[in-house]
Order: C-alpha cells, then sequence, then structure tokens
C-alpha cells in the first residue's frame, strides 16, 4: 500500500505507525517465535538457510515492524547474501536504489532523490537505517511496487486513459481468490473502525482491484529478482502485512517451487497460536523486538 491508497481512503489507513531513530545503534533484544513456541537461534538459522525467500511484514512507520526487518536482514547476511526486495519504492527508483548501494548519492540527499516524500510518505526516519545498512555492507536493493497513480486509474476504471506506456505496466489481475478477497475486506471494515459501515461492494470492489495491481507488480520483480540473482542469494521481501501475512497477495502469486517463510514482528510474548485462514497460517515465525529496542 502506498499513498496513494491513503488518498483513495480519504483518511482511511490501511497499515499505519510511528517513526524510529537513525542513529540508534541498540540491538534488538531478540526472540523467534513458531506459534507460543520459542525457538532457539541455531533452528531458526537452519530453517533459513533452507529458503530461497523470506518475507517480513510491516506495518507502515511502525519502529517494531522496521527493526525486525533490519535484524532479520542482518541475521540472514551471517548465513550468506542476501537481497532486499521493498514495497516502498516503484520500479522506476531502481537507478537510484542502485547509484545509492555504489556510494554515488550523499545520504543527505537520498530522500531527495528517491521522492521520498511524494511516493511513499512514511516517515524516513523508521526507514533510513535499512538504507545506510544496505549501503555500508553493499547488499542489493530492490524497488517492487507499481508506478504512481497505475493502481488509482485501475481502481476508479480508468485505465483508459493511461498513457500507452503506463497501460504497459497494468499486470493480470487474477482475482478468483475468495480467501484473499475475504481478508482483504476484513482488513479494509478493521482499518476504517467506525467508519467501516460507510463501505459498499463497489467501493470494496474498487479498493480490491488497487490492492491486486500492487501485489501483482510486486510478485513479477521478486520473480525478476529471483531469475536476476543466483540461488545462494535470500531474497528478503519487505512488505506491507496486507500483501504477505497468510501467504495472500505477493506469497501466493511467486512461484511455489521457492521455497519461504512469512515472518511476522512483534513487540510482545505470544499469548496464543497464529490464527489461519483457508487453511494457512499468519505467519511462520514471530520476530519479538522489545519496546525499548526500537527507541
Amino acid at each position: 500500500m502506498n499513498l496513494a491508497m491513503q488518498r483513495l481512503l480519504v483518511g482511511v489507513t490501511l497499515l499505519c505507525g510511528a517513526c524510529v531513530s537513525t542513529t540508534s545503534t541498540n540491538r534488538p533484544n531478540r526472540q523467534i517465535y513458531e506459534g507460543r513456541t520459542a525457538l532457539a537461534l541455531h533452528d531458526i538459522g537452519a530453517r533459513m538457510t533452507a529458503t530461497r525467500i523470506l518475507y517480513v511484514a510491516e506495518q507502515h512507520g511502525d519502529p517494531i515492524s522496521h527493526r525486525a526487518q533490519l535484524d532479520v536482514a542482518r541475521y540472514a547476511k551471517r548465513l550468506g547474501p542476501v537481497v532486499l526486495a521493498i514495497e516502498w519504492l516503484p520500479a522506476s527508483s531502481q537507478p537510484t536504489l542502485d547509484a545509492w548501494i555504489r556510494g554515488d548519492i550523499n545520504p543527505d540527499q537520498l530522500a531527495k532523490r528517491l521522492k521520498w516524500k511524494q511516493t511513499w510518505g512514511h516517515s524516513w526516519k523508521s526507514y533510513a537505517p535499512i538504507f545506510h545498512w544496505s549501503r555500508r555492507h553493499q547488499v542489493p536493493m530492490i524497488a517492487l511496487n507499481a508506478e504512481a497513480g497505475l493502481a488509482r486509474a485501475v481502481a476508479r476504471g480508468q485505465v483508459g486513459q493511461l498513457s500507452a506506456a503506463k497501460r504497459y505496466l497494468v499486470p493480470p489481475l487474477r482475482s478468483g481468490n475468495q480467501a484473499h478477497r475475504a481478508y482483504f475486506d476484513s482488513m479494509m471494515r478493521e482499518a476504517a473502525g467506525a467508519h467501516a459501515a460507510h463501505f459498499n461492494d463497489a467501493m470494496l470492489a474498487s479498493y480490491y482491484r488497487a490492492q491486486l495491481v500492487w501485489d501483482e507488480t510486486m510478485a513479477q520483480r521478486v520473480g525478476q529478482t529471483l531469475n536476476q540473482y543466483p540461488a545462494k542469494s535470500r531474497v528478503l521481501v519487505f512488505a506491507g502485512e496486507g500483501h504477505v501475512l497468510f501467504r495472500f497477495g505477493v506469497p501466493e502469486r511467486v512461484a511455489p517451487s521457492y521455497r519461504s517463510a512469512v515472518i511476522r514482528p512483534i513487540s510482545s510474548t505470544p499469548e496464543g497460536p497464529e490464527p489461519t485462514r483457508a487453511g494457512r497460517v499468519r505467519a511462520d515465525w514471530l520476530w519479538l523486538v522489545s519496546e525499548s529496542a526500537s527507541r
């Protein structure tokens, strides 16, 4: 989900958050769970080694989410080469990301060069540590998202008004997954809170078309990344909860031959088993980061 969806919802934010200091050097107080079962670090390492893709869910701008993402990246890199694939930017930002990793862009200019405020809109401070870590360790970053305006045009039935170049970017929208649609509708109504009564079927269908544009586009880019980098490279996908939990959205659209796992950041010890939908667990692993570590 990007800034366009926020405007479409007129103030109803799907996945939101706060910010985190870019200068903090505290390492998270890490504990990983499978349901309510705590896992030893060597156990998670063995399981990570067996995966090609790690989906790390986020609530956009949330300190816990982004500290956990950085912690997962640090740990995964100890096991071998990694590539970060991020929802936050459209594919057209790739040359800027590549220049950043090469060291060609001043850190003070990166957010401006990425057009961060216009493109993503969440606090830059929440995400900056991940960019800095990637450059310091020469970890490639891949922009996954659809171009600005694409999802909105599809949602409003205005694809015909797009330029030929932008129409070419509209992915095939496979909307036959009833479980995914039910999850999306429940997520939207929960996010809307007291305003949920104002949603009608036509509005939800419109927003769902936008969601499919993002899911399909990001899945295509993940597939390209898997082909671009050697099999020994592990791809870490950082994307909003609505795009990866229950393996809906992006994971179910990426080739199933790739072994993967879904990680959900948490800030307190889980009190019960992970919920399931359509026979799918919400997340394979829970990555606990203490509140104090996120400040």
